[in-house]
């Protein structure tokens, strides 16, 4: 999914993200808020493969990457909870925070959704992720729970 006024794309995974995703995947902040958290190299791989092998029926996993430079940044996975219904994540390594980068990539993956049928998004935010509820705020999600330590966010497509 590219689009020339963005500075970044979403692609498909494929093996040679390992190296990469295993580079940007090991920050704390991933560690606490991204399910896809790799301890070691073999684990980055095997994500990597889980990602790779994404049906793109039910689950979509997509690497965010620099358009200009090439470089993969982060992730953004779509998980199909119902028909229409999509639970979402994502991550962009530490040196890429605050540059709009995940505000972007929820825009174009909820814009692929939308094409494929989705009604909504639905994704689960820590209360102390103060970026990331920046982020539902930016992309017009409502706040649907409140949890001791996550608070749950929809968007209605």
């Amino acid at each position: 999914m590219e689009n020339l006024e963005h500075p970044i794309i979403l692609r498909p995974f494929s093996s040679k993200d390992e190296i990469k995703y295993y580079n940007i995947s090991r920050s704390d902040a991933v560690k606490e808020y991204f399910p896809y958290y790799s301890e070691n190299f073999e684990d980055a791989c095997e994500i990597v493969r889980i990602f790779s092998k994404g049906d793109f029926k039910n689950n979509f996993y997509f690497a965010i990457e620099e358009k200009n430079k090439g470089n993969l940044i982060g992730a953004v996975i779509a998980e199909r909870i119902t028909e229409t219904d999509f639970n979402i994540g994502y991550f962009v390594g530490q040196e890429y925070h605050n540059r709009g980068y995940v505000t972007l990539a929820i825009k174009l993956l909820i814009e692929y959704l939308k094409n494929i049928g989705a009604k909504s998004v639905c994704f689960s935010v820590s209360r102390e992720n103060l970026a990331s509820i920046s982020v539902a705020n930016k992309i017009n999600a409502s706040k649907v729970s409140d949890g001791d330590k996550y608070e749950m966010w929809k968007k209605i497509l």
